[in-house]
């Protein structure tokens, strides 16, 4: 497998000087401590983490801008360190409070300036400008000064800028940071449309929904260390949260013969032993209340029984709701249970008439990981 971007023990350890009772003493912040990598070509990898975590020191490592205390970083081949220029040739940025651009040029401008800085010969840098352009979806507005863009027309743009001298390698941190749910969601759009094409993307982020719908594996970084790394999948099974099955339903509303059933017109005799009350028959012989605590007592005791095998350690709640009930299963994978709650239910007398199902998200993992709270 070639892989776009290796790093082997990474470190950044920061120096501080401080002064306290006339002495002067030398303080070690240990940024990034051995971080190890491997990002396939042409894969979307988040580097997930709170403010703090290590994530954008790792980046400016990455793209020549920080030098390493110590280990190796390789990206697209070049060793940061020993070949920085080709490093910086081979990479797109996008980084936070970085001068993307002039805002007294118009987009057009700004793209020709770094165009030239990149050494892209005219011709092909025109049609190269339009392209890209194209693929931020700002054609439109291209001669228009940068100052009256707004804050996600200019983030669009500083990836238009990453994006045009065609690198292999995007490295983005935080590129949805301060945007608006439609500018966020249509730069996601981007990135994930570049990555389609072959680019390799190092995506740093601290929104956790974010990184599970764009990215193919994502590697949790806290207090410099990677913690964790994998595709979110297989993250959240990390997890010791328990899946919750919702389904709801409500008797036929007439019962078929057959064997094991009492006379068509009349509710089928449950597989439990516990006698089907018929409202038809008895809504006047018996109080509401009696009747909805027989048919609640009577669906979990089905369901119960349908899980048991599998999943004996699996709680089971049933409540009322609307015409019908709903029954809640908490429970390790209680999910793969579905089929054989459905069918027990149906055979009971009762139709299903839908279900939910809640898993640990990355959100959990990461919660469990890292702690509640920031250090």
């Amino acid at each position: 497998m070639e892989y776009a971007i290796t790093t082997e023990g990474l470190t950044k350890v920061y120096r501080v000087r401080q002064t306290t009772d006339r002495k002067t003493e030398t303080r070690e912040i240990k940024a990034v401590l051995d971080l190890n990598l491997r990002i396939c070509r042409g894969e979307l990898f988040g580097l997930l983490g709170v403010n703090g975590a290590g994530k954008t020191t790792t980046i400016r490592m990455l793209a020549t801008l920080l030098e390493p205390t110590s280990g190796t970083a390789v990206v697209n081949g070049f060793d940061v360190l020993k070949q920085p220029v080709d490093v910086r040739r081979s990479i797109g940025c996008l980084l936070p409070g970085e001068r993307s651009h002039y805002w007294k040029l118009t987009a057009r401008e700004n793209l020709r300036f770094f165009g030239t800085l990149y050494g892209i010969p005219p011709r092909a840098l025109e049609n190269r400008i339009e392209q890209v352009l194209d693929i931020v979806g700002l054609s439109q507005r291209a001669d228009e000064r940068v100052e009256n863009y707004s804050t996600g027309m200019r983030q669009r743009l500083a990836l238009a800028r990453a994006i045009l001298h065609d690198p292999p390698v995007l490295i983005l941190d935080e590129p949805t940071a301060g945007l608006d749910v439609h500018s966020a969601r249509m730069l996601r759009r981007m990135v994930q449309e570049l990555a389609a094409t072959g680019k390799t993307v190092l995506l740093t982020t601290h929104n956790l929904q974010e990184a599970e719908e764009v990215c193919t594996r994502v590697a949790i970084i806290h207090g410099g260390r990677i913690l964790a790394q994998d595709a979110p999948e297989a993250l959240r099974a990390l997890s010791t949260g328990l899946d919750v099955l919702e389904v709801t339903c409500e008797r036929y509303a007439l019962a078929v013969t057959g064997p094991g059933l009492k006379e068509e017109g009349k509710a089928k005799e449950p597989m439990t032993g516990r006698p089907a009350i018929d409202r038809r028959m008895t809504e006047n012989e018996i109080p509401e209340e009696a009747a909805i605590e027989s048919d609640r007592l009577q669906i979990e005791e089905l369901v119960r029984r349908a899980v048991e095998a599998r999943c004996s350690k699996c709680s089971v709640t049933v409540a009322r709701q609307d015409d019908g009930y709903k029954v809640v299963v908490k429970g390790r994978k209680v999910a793969d249970e579905f089929p054989s709650i459905a069918v027990t239910l149906t055979n009971g007398g009762w139709r299903v008439t839908g279900f939910n199902v809640s898993r640990p998200r990355l959100e959990d993992v990461f919660v469990e990981l890292t702690g509640p709270t920031s250090e």
